[in-house]
């Protein structure tokens, strides 16, 4: 039998141990809540953006405020994530794209490719890069590179699909047999899921159209014939 004086010090230890690791897991823990509690006005903001809602100057700043402190404070991808897209949204309301601008697309790029290292399988943040990469004018061979991978990540993301097909189409000339492969698929996707936004794509530019030729023929010719015919009809 274990004397009552053991019994209560072992009870005192066990109290103690359990103590200390629900203290350890708090402090582990104190980071991620202080982050994601930082974050949530910008997750507001972000949410606003994503619905088409504006924002002004002053709430843009204010968003990339918190971000940056909860990027700070914890690494998650998140915050990288919304980190770009705010810096993004700031420089596309500077339509001289001065310094300034130019400024805030580099640190969007710099947010996203960090974001990216985190959590790669994100296509929405991958056609962002590429858009950020067009607009700091880096060469074409890294936007393309940024585009396939949006494709391969997300080949149905609908939100994205046409201006990233639309992307894709202007940098024909680089594609190689397997990108051709990839942006193929891309089009035969967009044309049975939304035709007619497809065809605002192609309409009015004959070098995309002649481009979306050479890539259907010889093996889709049944949709190249739909396509060609749907652009008779809006004439």
């Amino acid at each position: 039998m274990i004397p009552v004086e053991k019994s209560l010090l072992f009870q005192k230890i066990i109290t103690g141990l359990v103590l200390l690791f629900s203290v350890s897991l708090l402090a582990m823990a104190w980071p991620r809540c202080r982050a994601a509690f930082d974050f949530l006005p910008a997750k507001y903001a972000l949410e606003k953006i994503n619905k088409n809602t504006e924002l002004d100057e002053e709430e843009i700043a204010i968003a990339l405020e918190q971000t940056e402190q909860s990027a700070e404070i914890f690494a998650d991808p998140r915050y990288s994530e919304g980190m770009s897209q705010l810096l993004l949204l700031d420089a596309q309301k500077n339509e001289s794209l001065d310094s300034a601008a130019n400024d805030s697309l580099a640190l969007a790029k710099k947010s996203a490719e960090h974001a990216l290292s985190l959590a790669p399988a994100n296509a929405l943040l991958w056609y962002r890069l590429a858009v950020i990469n067009s607009l700091l004018n880096t060469s074409p061979e890294d936007i393309k590179k940024t585009l396939l991978m949006s494709i391969m990540t997300g080949p149905n993301e609908m939100g994205i699909m046409l201006p990233r097909l639309h992307m894709s189409l202007m940098l024909f000339s680089l594609l190689e047999n397997d990108d051709k492969e990839q942006i193929i698929n891309q089009i035969i996707t967009v044309w049975s899921l939304a035709p007619a936004d497809f065809l605002l794509i192609v309409a009015d530019n004959t070098n995309m159209m002649e481009s979306t030729k050479t890539l259907l023929t010889p093996h889709h010719t049944t949709e190249l014939s739909e396509m060609e015919q749907a652009l008779e009809e809006r004439h």
